[in-house]
């Protein structure tokens, strides 16, 4: 009986498995607890865990959601949290000190990186959103208060990103969107 005594937490606890993997655990016995799928409810870790997936191939997850190995929310729920993510041109502050933390975290020789930008090329698009009505896809420096921005249909962007050279570490962190290449002020 002392064997299976202690809740499901405090058995992962002791076990070498990575987060992730807990996660994972919990969602399955939370999933075994509810009677009717439609009423399920997900943590936001999972949430991340399957827009993640849902990202990085949704064909995948499409086969993995409909074979019931593991129980993950309907696309539509994930695309609702992925529109409720706040994206912005320019370089996000709050980001910024985000990224700062998780750097302060890392090792010295993997705090060694490389600032990368390049330009890529877009469809042109425009879009309303409907939260804050404004439009999507017009050119946007991410300086709000420079009245020149959003006349025209932006069909480039040119993306900074940092990357670490000794770990598997990248990270976005600012964009900028533009009617052809991006003019070097």
């Amino acid at each position: 009986m002392s064997d299976y005594s202690g809740s499901i937490e405090d058995k992962l606890k002791k076990l070498n498995i990575n987060e992730s993997q807990k996660i994972l655990i919990m969602e399955c016995f939370a999933a075994a607890k509810v009677k009717n799928p439609r009423n399920r409810r997900y943590s936001e870790n999972w949430l991340m865990l399957c827009l993640m997936f849902n990202i990085r191939s949704p064909t995948a997850y499409k086969y993995i959601r409909s074979t019931a190995l593991l129980p993950l929310p309907h696309p539509k729920t994930v695309r609702k949290y992925l529109s409720s993510i706040k994206t912005t041109c320019g370089f996000d502050q709050d980001f910024l000190s985000l990224l700062q933390k998780k750097v302060s975290q890392m090792t010295e020789m993997a705090k060694h990186g490389v600032l990368l930008f390049d330009s890529i090329s877009l469809q042109k698009s425009l879009a309303v959103n409907s939260s804050n009505l404004t439009y999507r896809g017009l050119e946007d420096f991410g300086n709000e208060d420079n009245s020149d921005h959003h006349k025209e249909y932006a069909d480039h962007a040119l993306v900074f990103m940092w990357q670490s050279l000794s770990s598997n570490f990248y990270q976005t962190i600012g964009c900028f969107a533009s009617k052809g290449e991006v003019k070097g002020n």
